[in-house]
């Protein structure tokens, strides 16, 4: 970058300054495919190395980590810039020699740059930059904050279901915490949204919020009813995914719900933890049945999770794409009550315990 000798600032406490006020940089690279650029938050270690390190968190699904950086990296940063115009100098009417500027504030950073997947380095950056940008507000949000439920529905639908954009997804307890957050994660990434409830009165207030849901069926106490409900909406074709949180009696039926090459992932037993299924089906429909869990999970795997729904779901969060749906809040000393209410099966979403 040309500096003017007149403008140019070589103190390293202002342009840290000038790097933390941005915040945003543009981080460009050379690779042997060209040029690549990404707009990316990051923060300064200032003590960390020669003139500082840079922190920030790519997603998964950006091109730019997976190519190999020839040289050093650049990541500039641009703070308060401005147009200024001839006619504001009194100059211009006496001699004429002035011309248009643009002023300007930019800090532009070099340095080798490093990709890295270490779950606990990577949850530890977005626990920063997250802390970072939440600063000041009224009611800051944290990473752990983030809800299980969301962990639990993203976790399985995209890393273990690799849910993408025009499949088909049948949910099952769409009203459980789990349930409406599955439906709006799905809906965002561009899929086809069935559910099921016990209750018709769930499924109304599931439409009525808007959470993305396509079609819907009351199985009552007869789950076998969502076989022939799925092959109306898919015109016979199956969905290529099931969510269960159910388990039990649905298991048989899921797998004559499923489309050739379909994906089950079993994520809750409400309905019992047995069933009996038809392995020649299972064969002849080539399907995946995949058994999950956050709990049992080592804390890298957790870690690891966490980190792919912050990339992932929080810009949703952020820009109220998606939302928790909370049926009621209890105090801690009232958990009795909540544990009537989950098993009395009339809760609409989750139920939260608040501790002092």
């Amino acid at each position: 970058m040309y500096v003017p000798p007149a403008f140019r600032e070589d103190d390293r406490a202002t342009l840290h300054a000038a790097i933390n006020d941005a915040r945003l940089s543009h981080l460009v690279t050379a690779t042997t495919e060209g040029l690549i650029a990404t707009p990316l938050p990051l923060f300064l270690v200032p003590d960390e190395g020669p003139h500082g390190t840079l922190y920030g968190h790519v997603s998964r699904a950006n091109e730019h980590w997976k190519l190999a950086p020839i040289g050093e990296a650049m990541a500039l940063f641009m703070g308060p810039h401005a147009y200024v115009s001839p006619s504001w100098y009194p100059s211009k009417q006496e001699h004429h020699k002035v011309v248009p500027t643009w002023n300007y504030l930019a800090v532009h950073a070099y340095g080798p740059v490093e990709f890295f997947e270490d779950a606990e380095r990577l949850l530890d950056v977005v626990t920063r930059l997250t802390n970072l940008h939440e600063k000041g507000r009224a009611t800051p949000w944290a990473v752990s904050d983030a809800p299980e439920t969301f962990i639990t529905a993203h976790d399985a639908l995209f890393t273990r279901a690799r849910v993408h954009m025009g499949d088909r997804v049948l949910i099952h307890a769409a009203a459980s915490g789990v349930g409406t957050a599955a439906i709006q994660l799905s809906h965002a990434a561009g899929a086809i949204v069935y559910g099921t409830s016990r209750t018709a009165d769930k499924l109304e207030r599931i439409h009525n919020m808007n959470l993305g849901l396509d079609a819907s069926l009351a199985v009552g106490d007869t789950p076998a009813n969502f076989v022939e409900a799925v092959r109306k909406w898919t015109t016979g074709a199956g969905v290529d995914v099931i969510l269960d949180l159910v388990a039990g009696n649905y298991f048989p039926a899921n797998l004559n719900a499923l489309a050739s090459r379909g994906r089950l992932i079993c994520i809750g037993t409400m309905a019992g933890a047995k069933s009996e299924i038809d392995i020649g089906l299972l064969l002849g429909k080539r399907a995946t049945i995949t058994g999950t869990m956050l709990r049992g999970r080592s804390v890298e795997e957790k870690a690891e999770a966490t980190r792919l729904f912050a990339a992932a779901v929080l810009p949703l969060v952020s820009s109220g794409m998606i939302r928790p749906v909370i049926d009621r809040v209890y105090s801690v000393d009232a958990v009795c009550d909540a544990h009537e209410r989950m098993e009395s099966n009339a809760s609409f979403g989750k139920i939260v315990l608040t501790f002092p």
